[in-house]
């Protein structure tokens, strides 16, 4: 739990510390100064650490199985503490573009090596609501980010303290790791075969499903627009309240908001499953992206957009947020977990990075940015309804065999039946 709470804090904290307000305050302590308000340069400093988070997606896999979850982990922290640290240094927005890329490398190693060494540690019963965790703690890294910039208030010269934060983190992540026990599929659950899954072998007929899944759920839950919600938070509320510091409370709403919508779907993943909270996210997320649409569109009410950001928030928080790192963990093969986790990662940081790069240039016609964001969506949510099994109270291995047709018998021990993958651990 505290390597969950650790890694997903750093993970929070370091998609949501460049807020506009802090591309202000670095514009003003350097030497040469640029227009914080240019839709280029918001729009690259802004996407920056996805397009790394997006490398660091792609080239995890190999090291995962190469050396493990625990030593990848611990090194993607080390690497995330010094480079943190050297994105304090106040030089040239370019130079700030460049770290924030290799920041986002290994917070991406993190957050698509955690959700896979949960599930190999966890229990049937223990795996949903650990995963679910995950995100919680991202939501609450989201916050400590809106937390530093109201106390970063308007002293310009604090705004170093915001990749402070991101730093510490990933020192602490380093530290708790190295009480954890390693996994790697062959040690706990891989099925008949030890044999690894070729990439060629994968795009055979038997593993449609998971290739479905694996490059349509990360789309899915990016083209929902959430993280232009929460990048551009300070810019979007920075008329919503009668205070300069406007733009923070809404950010602070914003990541609040978040936080408690996972709450309340911790007692609810084991309970009302994956399938219902997955696509009834989805459908509460809607519901938002129409009332900000309708918000942007006529007179745009502040009242509306306050009403539409929170319901399409705890949409999100219901089901595409939490719910995509309890199913990366569970849906994916054994002999195959970390190439299918690193392609799913890799997909949702493209589709991120398109939906954050895009927002500024809708800069007056914000109702149209989410009248794409919707169509976006809808349409990798319809295909992967019928690629996703319901896979509360199953094992691994179990949910292998609904995915693939591979067979599966419980192993009998004295009589009662006992779940081959608990007995294994």
């Amino acid at each position: 739990l505290l390597v969950d709470f650790c890694a997903g804090c750093n993970f929070g904290s370091s998609i949501s510390n460049l807020s506009s307000k802090i591309i202000k305050y670095y514009s003003e302590n350097i030497d040469s100064p640029f227009k914080p308000d240019d839709s280029l340069i918001l729009s690259l400093l802004s996407v920056s650490v996805l397009i790394g988070s997006m490398v660091g997606s792609m080239s995890v896999a190999h090291f995962m199985d190469k050396f493990g979850r625990k030593k990848v982990t611990i090194a993607s922290a080390i690497a995330g503490v010094v480079l943190n640290a050297l994105t304090m240094i106040p030089v040239h927005w370019v130079y700030l573009f460049v770290f924030r890329i290799l920041v986002g490398i290994p917070s991406a190693a993190l957050t698509t090596t955690i959700p896979a060494w949960l599930s190999e540690l966890a229990t049937t019963k223990q795996r949903g609501l650990l995963t679910v965790s995950f995100q919680l703690f991202v939501c609450f890294g989201i916050i400590l980010s809106s937390l530093t910039l109201l106390a970063i208030g308007s002293v310009s010269s604090a705004w170093w303290v915001s990749f402070l934060v991101s730093c510490v983190l990933c020192a602490m992540t380093a530290l708790v790791c190295f009480g954890m026990p390693d996994t790697t599929p062959s040690k706990d659950e891989k099925s008949s075969s030890a044999k690894e899954i070729s990439w060629k072998e994968l795009f055979s007929k038997k593993y449609t499903k998971v290739l479905v899944n694996m490059f349509l759920m990360g789309v899915a839950q990016q083209s929902t627009g959430i993280n232009s919600v929460i990048i551009y938070a300070t810019k979007t509320f920075e008329k919503s309240f009668d205070s300069p510091m406007s733009d923070v409370y809404g950010s602070l709403i914003i990541s609040t908001v978040n936080f408690f919508s996972t709450v309340a779907v911790l007692p609810l993943i084991e309970k009302l499953g994956r399938r219902k909270l997955w696509f009834g996210g989805y459908g509460i997320c809607f519901v938002g992206q129409l009332i900000l649409i309708v918000s942007y569109a006529t007179t745009n009410p502040q009242w509306l957009l306050i009403t539409g950001s929170i319901v399409f928030l705890i949409g999100f928080e219901f089901g595409p947020g939490p719910v995509f790192y309890v199913l990366c963990g569970e849906t994916f093969p054994a002999n195959a977990r970390a190439k299918c986790s690193g392609v799913a990662f890799t997909m949702n940081w493209v589709f991120n990075i398109i939906i954050v790069l895009i927002f500024p240039f809708f800069d007056q016609k914000e109702w149209a940015a989410y009248l794409t964001y919707a169509v976006m969506m809808i349409i990798p949510t319809c295909i992967i309804y019928f690629t996703i099994p319901e896979t509360k109270g199953k094992s691994l291995l179990q949910i292998e065999g609904l995915l693939t047709g591979s067979s599966y018998q419980p192993v009998e021990i004295d009589g009662p039946g006992i779940d081959q993958e608990d007995m294994l651990q």
